[in-house]
């Protein structure tokens, strides 16, 4: 949104009468004020104490809670010779890539929503861990529909300081993300893969479905991020989760046998983009046919470790069909060995007979991801 105001105000035209510094400082500002309205109230006095603009402009357009109807009346106080639509929050070309069945114009206005924290309760009695958060001045919410995932509302800034977390009792993990493990379906006693582990949020959210018991191996290329996964491991308390590092096309000794892999793989991230605005300009369209080779990969290379009747599974915090559905065919195609395994998706209770679903950010406030599960037949 920043940058619509940015490229729409910097460039319209003015007369001399209004070509003064102080009238392009009040755009920017307000355009500030639109993609940041915690700010308000320090920039409603701000603004007075320069001068600059009334006070009752910049209040009444805070007060608006729709985020684009709240563009759009800056757009009409300002007197921009455009209209915003819709579309326009996104390049031009990333409309195409959604699936041809997405609710097209609710994914756009989702991607103006701020995005909430959600933690996932990780040890102890859920609801003991609840009442610590709320006595910790956390204004917090569980979820109806996965047990240990709570949505935080208000008193955040303060959380790596409580003991919660400190001592491993919550984790801050988007509640998608949670349902991607849900898919998996970890058992005790299992052994398990995080391919792509990343910081190690999967990978701890594994170890707790597995109670402790079994192996959940975390591998990334990324040494930095291993180290993340293990300092995260050691607070949350397991024992269970050997770190190795993975190039993502080597067949290491240790990758081999596995009860299920999970190949959380990189991605456009075009489902965080409410969460990320900026990317939404960054990223290109040519990035996404390598980024459908390097998944493929992946797949291929991690596919290799998962024992005959195991389970694969694939995850992207993308919502372009390309990275999803595009990748899963093309990786069947080559690997008829696997194939898909109904599932139920967590959000809804609807079996995905195909195999493979998408969280829309709508249906439990959430990131918007993919997740697809095979099964090795041989």
């Amino acid at each position: 949104m920043p940058d619509y105001f940015i490229q729409r105000l910097a460039t319209q035209s003015l007369t001399p009468k209004a070509a003064g510094e102080s009238l392009v400082r009040q755009r920017l500002l307000l355009a500030a004020a639109v993609a940041e309205r915690t700010a308000g109230p320090a920039l409603i006095s701000l603004l007075a104490r320069r001068g600059e603009v009334q006070p009752n402009l910049v209040a009444s357009i805070f007060r608006i809670e729709d985020t684009f109807e709240r563009t759009r009346a800056v757009c009409r106080e300002l007197g921009a010779s455009a209209t915003l639509e819709i579309s326009e929050l996104l390049p031009s070309w990333a409309l195409d890539r959604f699936p041809q069945d997405s609710d097209i114009n609710r994914l756009l206005l989702s991607y103006q929503q701020r995005p909430p924290l959600w933690l996932r309760i990780q040890k102890g009695d859920p609801e003991a861990v609840i009442r610590e958060l709320r006595g910790s001045s956390l204004a917090v919410q569980r979820s109806n529909v996965i047990p240990f995932a709570v949505m935080v509302s208000e008193g955040c800034s303060g959380l790596y300081l409580m003991s919660a977390y400190r001592e491993g009792r919550v984790e801050i993990q988007d509640i998608a993300s949670q349902a991607v493990g849900l898919v998996c379906a970890p058992r005790p006693g299992e052994r398990w893969w995080d391919a792509c582990a990343g910081g190690g949020g999967k990978t701890l959210l594994l170890a707790q479905l597995m109670k402790g018991r079994g192996t959940v191996v975390a591998s990334d290329i990324r040494g930095r991020k291993l180290m993340e996964t293990r300092r995260r491991a050691a607070r949350a308390g397991f024992s269970n989760i050997p770190i190795r590092s993975w190039n993502g096309s080597n067949q290491p000794s240790w990758a081999r046998a596995f009860d299920g892999v999970l190949v959380d793989a990189p991605c456009s991230g075009s489902g965080t983009w409410r969460r990320n605005p900026a990317a939404r300009w960054t990223v290109r369209e040519e990035d996404l046919e390598e980024l459908s080779a390097i998944q493929i990969k992946l797949l291929s290379s991690a596919g290799r470790a998962v024992k005959p009747g195991g389970a694969l599974v694939y995850a992207t915090c993308s919502l372009f069909e390309i990275e999803n559905q595009g990748t899963v065919r093309r990786f069947l195609d080559s690997h008829p060995h696997f194939v898909p395994e109904q599932f139920v998706q967590p959000f809804t209770g609807n079996r995905c007979v195909e195999g493979w679903t998408y969280f829309w950010p709508w249906e439990a406030d959430c990131d918007g991801m993919f997740v697809a599960r095979f099964r090795r037949t041989e």
